[in-house]
């Protein structure tokens, strides 16, 4: 997937992940069929990033699958993991998720990789040449 509004990265065929995105540009995620919106990033952490609950009724009236579950990577737990690995299993697919940088949009997709069995290396290289660092992954295995 790419667009000339957003840096989106496709990690797999059918998921995507990118910085925050905006109202407008739901339009253009479903024109690339992306059929589900997962947002990493809490309400409030930038003055100007829309609010989740603006961007959902957007998603919805697109007939986009939303899903939401804010976190700090600083305070990444096992049992947080665990919700990202089931939300990335039961998102429509093609799936797009974003935060503030795409840092933590990709990180559950990496750790859905390792539970379904894929090598913590392999992981590790593979995101780190998207440019993503998912080392703190190695904390929660």
């Amino acid at each position: 997937m790419e667009m000339n509004a957003m840096h989106v990265k496709s990690l797999t065929d059918v998921y995507s992940c990118s910085a925050q995105i905006s109202k407008d540009e739901l339009k253009h995620l479903q024109a690339l069929g992306v059929k589900s919106v997962i947002c990493f990033r809490p309400d409030g952490e930038h003055p100007e990033q829309p609010e989740f609950d603006d961007l959902s009724r957007e998603a919805s009236e697109l007939g986009l699958v939303c899903y939401y579950l804010p976190y700090d990577v600083a305070q990444v737990s096992s049992e947080l993991m665990q919700q990202m690995h089931r939300i990335i299993e039961e998102a429509p697919k093609p799936a797009h998720a974003f935060c503030k940088t795409g840092r933590r949009a990709a990180l559950p997709l990496a750790f859905s990789k390792l539970k379904n069995g894929e090598s913590v290396e392999s992981v590790v290289n593979e995101f780190k040449a998207h440019g993503f660092d998912v080392e703190v992954l190695k904390n929660h295995l």
